[in-house]
């Protein structure tokens, strides 16, 4: 990636946690997310509200999770975005966020899964469920990226979610599609008990795919 296309990425984060923020899917200095350019990491500072980013705010990271520069705190939750990114290395963004229906539907303790070929297609087979763990520990860490070998997506049990993606695009429609879909999840639940898709039903979305939405699961 070059300088050019960096830039770009970077300042397109940016454009999604102001995005997220509009969305109500932080609130106040809540929520976070880094980016991976080659050999280190750009993450947002700790307090700092994330429709407020830019380039120059963001905290530079080793892989490793070391600071390359003394001008700002990384997040209390860069342990998470290290150990993501390690379980995911074709991963270029992490992203923390506190969106509502999501987290209402984690505090049910139930796995989400796909109610709609969307919801399969971006996410997987289901969006595990990591219980209920201290935030900014690295017990949460461990256990956010154990789940991550399942899904790109992970409910945190009454707290958030978090999604990866191989460009802010990526991560950007997952963490939607699973706003929506625990957002459908809840109101149909409200009513009745709704149809999931089955495992044919997968497979058949695959085969009339070709396969080419589907994620590379990491060993």
């Amino acid at each position: 990636m070059g300088d050019a296309e960096q830039r770009e990425a970077i300042e397109a984060l940016c454009r999604l946690g102001r995005d997220m923020v509009a969305a109500g899917m932080v609130r106040g200095s809540g929520g976070n997310m880094s980016i991976r350019l080659g050999d280190r990491l750009l993450i947002s500072a700790t307090g700092q509200p994330l429709d407020t980013l830019t380039p120059e705010t963001l905290v530079p990271l080793t892989l490793d999770g070391e600071r390359l520069s003394d001008t700002a705190q990384p997040s209390s939750e860069w342990q998470l975005h290290v150990a993501a990114y390690r379980v995911w290395p074709e991963a270029r963004v992490v992203v923390h966020a506190h969106p509502p229906y999501a987290i209402a539907w984690g505090a049910l303790g139930r796995p989400l899964p796909p109610l709609t070929s969307d919801a399969y297609l971006h996410l997987g087979a289901q969006v595990p469920l990591v219980p209920y763990i201290t935030p900014t520990t690295a017990a949460l860490a461990q256990a956010t990226a154990e789940a991550l070998r399942e899904s790109p997506a992970v409910l945190l049990q009454n707290h958030g979610v978090v999604v990866v993606g191989e460009s802010v695009a990526k991560a950007r429609v997952r963490l939607e599609v699973l706003e929506d879909t625990a957002r459908m999840m809840l109101l149909a639940h409200a009513v009745g008990t709704p149809r999931v898709l089955t495992p044919e039903d997968m497979h058949a979305l695959d085969v009339a795919t070709q396969g080419r939405y589907a994620f590379k699961r990491s060993s």
